[in-house]
């Protein structure tokens, strides 16, 4: 039945139980044209009196139905909630309590400007990751949904909706992970990336260069540097790095800072064999395992350590049987190093900050 205005009229086509159908005056008029009034409200009651009991447990059913759907959608989200608890109960929180009373004032503050590194770079890893990874973080942020806080910390985790621990399974949103990440198109496939550089060899070393990212330029694919990719997080990082250098005259830092926007990280690699002051980092483009199309390109991070001179000098004595150690390795000789030394650095050191993400819970340098 539907109710319109003060006269009750039959409403064509199905109705579903409980629904309330508002007809217009302008249709009641037209029924009333065709139809005596008499005669519409004698078959408006003949058929609320034929439904009878049908109306009465129609009306009786609707809360029923909907406390139901209220309790199957309260059902749901805790399921949810302890599904995605489990998840984040994978990780544990660890206070590192990382000893800094050997930091004089100038590392310090040049800890300060590392750690301002770590969270550019940080930034260019979510990219690096997916191109699209901060909108479907601003999406969870927005969402409204009961489990939204729960979400952003396992997104935060795992840089991304994907549950790296479960063979990238979705866990918001229905985007697979794309196996090329965010430095390859994520619609190209290796036989094109593979066609391409046979039909252009001339490509192939910018191609396969762990310091560039495989864009689209209309029907072409072209190589991007990573110093023209992130400009903008480059430039940053690189003023933070001189900024850091110029307190302690570090060959490593100012170098690196070239490197970011140059993309020549060999002299700096070397330059940080070198290193042997009181902070320990490793700051670049490292890693390619994130990479799995090709496994060419690597990614970015940050270690900001503080050294452990204690613990450091027990392991001097190990130096001078490094060479000795390598040649002995259950190895071809075709893989190992006769020309090492005995001056790699060998150290123990307390982690302050990674990859932008602080790992105490207090300021580390306060």
């Amino acid at each position: 039945m539907c109710k319109n205005l003060n006269t009750l009229i039959p409403c064509s086509g199905f109705i579903k139980p409980g629904f309330t159908c508002n007809v217009s005056a302008n249709k009641s008029k037209r029924w009333g044209n065709s139809l005596n009034e008499k005669s519409l409200l004698s078959l408006a009651l003949l058929t609320a009196l034929s439904a009878g009991s049908s109306d009465v447990e129609m009306s009786h059913n609707k809360p029923q139905a909907s406390q139901d759907t209220k309790t199957l959608a309260a059902t749901e989200v805790v399921a949810t909630t302890d599904h995605y608890q489990a998840m984040l109960d994978k990780f544990i929180t660890v206070d590192m309590q990382a000893d800094l009373s050997s930091l004089s004032d100038i590392d310090k503050r040049v800890l300060r400007k590392l750690i301002s590194v770590a969270d550019v770079l940080d930034k260019v890893y979510l990219e690096q990751t997916y191109e699209n990874n901060a909108e479907i973080r601003k999406q969870i942020q927005e969402s409204n949904l009961a489990n939204t806080a729960q979400l952003l910390s396992l997104y935060d985790l795992h840089y991304g909706p994907w549950d790296t621990l479960e063979d990238d399974k979705i866990f918001f949103g229905d985007i697979p992970r794309p196996k090329g990440a965010g430095v390859y198109p994520t619609d190209m496939t290796k036989a094109e990336f593979n066609q391409w550089i046979q039909d252009h060899p001339q490509d192939e070393v910018a191609f396969k260069s762990g310091y560039t990212v495989i864009k689209r330029q209309g029907d072409k694919l072209v190589a991007i540097p990573y110093s023209q990719a992130y400009a903008t997080q480059m430039q940053q990082a690189a003023e933070l790095m001189r900024e850091a250098a110029a307190l302690t005259q570090d060959a490593f830092l100012s170098k690196r800072a070239d490197a970011f926007l140059n993309d020549e990280y060999r002299d700096s690699e070397m330059a940080w064999m070198d290193l042997d002051g009181t902070l320990e980092v490793a700051i670049g483009p490292y890693e390619t395992y994130t990479d799995k199309l090709f496994g060419y390109k690597t990614f970015f991070e940050a270690f900001i350590t503080v050294r452990n001179p204690e613990d450091s000098a027990k392991l001097d004595v190990y130096k001078q049987y490094l060479k000795g150690m390598e040649l002995n390795l259950p190895i071809p000789d075709e893989h190992k190093n006769f020309q090492r030394g005995s001056e790699s650095p060998i150290s123990v050191v307390d982690q302050v900050a990674g990859g932008g993400t602080l790992l105490l819970q207090r300021d580390p340098v306060s």
